[in-house]
């Protein structure tokens, strides 16, 4: 089993008290928004085609629409996780890019 699909798995949404925490309508953008910002900064860095001062700009946009979102950090970092897995684990490469040029023209309007 891959170790992406162990990871899922894990962070898959677990009941917190009395109800589970789900976003939707913008939330659910604002936090496909913070995982592609994040998965972008992370691979470009890796890459060697951002400076780590990009990439640190590229996480505190990441954390600046997680704050926009309901539910502690912990529930906020599982949710991120969750999205960032399902998308390592649907798309190839070339998808993953292709969806962050479609979904990033969307993210602007929650800076």
């Amino acid at each position: 089993m891959r170790p992406a699909l162990i990871l899922l798995l894990l962070v898959l949404p677990l009941p917190l008290g009395a109800a589970d925490l789900t976003y939707s309508g913008d939330n659910v953008l604002r936090l496909k928004c913070a995982t592609m910002l994040s998965l972008a900064g992370r691979f470009a860095l890796r890459d060697g085609r951002i400076s780590p001062e990009e990439a640190g700009k590229s996480r505190a946009a990441a954390a600046h629409l997680l704050k926009g979102l309901p539910g502690n950090n912990d529930e906020k970092g599982r949710a991120m996780q969750a999205m960032a897995d399902r998308m390592m684990l649907e798309m190839k490469p070339d998808e993953l890019k292709d969806a962050f040029h479609q979904t990033l023209p969307g993210c602007a309007r929650f800076f």
